[in-house]
């Protein structure tokens, strides 16, 4: 599968035999679709047993994806957050709460709703660790699926009934 690796580097030195100059180039391969400079030159046919370039710029960075889902008033929204591929390192990640209403609901209210007081478990839920103050995770290497809790506040005995209420992650 496609693995982002991020930026990787190697060097080209060239020697002047009967001198003591040298001089580097640095190159870099990225696999986040950038294309970077094209060579001066078209590049040669490859040799036998070379791999074929790709036609674009090949772009292995991770998608990312979070479930949506129902929750009654008082319980955790666990969301389910699902990467593309898994990094080849760890990555940082940051994760933000908001509101929207769509169609019957109506905005979800930050405190009297439900609080950013999250929560995310790297293991399927057997620990779980908040994030830094600006929201910030870091997801371990090879993860591919992570899950952010996020509480919500029941309703004081007596309240009235509010319909559908919708945050995201």
């Amino acid at each position: 599968g496609k693995v982002y690796e991020g930026p990787e580097t190697f060097t080209l030195t060239a020697s002047i035999d009967s001198s003591s100059q040298t001089a580097t180039g640095v190159a870099t391969i990225s696999d986040d679709g950038s294309a970077g400079t094209p060579p001066p030159v078209p590049a040669p046919t490859p040799l036998p047993g070379d791999p074929t370039p790709p036609a674009v710029p090949v772009d292995d960075r991770s998608n990312v994806s979070v479930s949506s889902l129902t929750v009654s008033e008082g319980f955790q929204a666990v969301f389910t957050v699902t990467l593309g591929s898994a990094a080849a390192t760890s990555m940082p990640m940051t994760l933000s709460l908001g509101s929207t209403a769509s169609g019957s609901d109506v905005d979800a209210t930050l405190a009297s709703d439900y609080t950013s007081k999250m929560q995310v478990s790297f293991d399927g839920g057997a620990t779980w660790v908040q994030p830094n103050a600006s929201g910030q995770v870091t997801v371990p290497l090879g993860t591919t699926t992570y899950y952010v809790s996020v509480p919500t506040v029941a309703d004081e005995p007596g309240k009235v009934y509010e319909g559908p209420e919708t945050f995201t992650l």
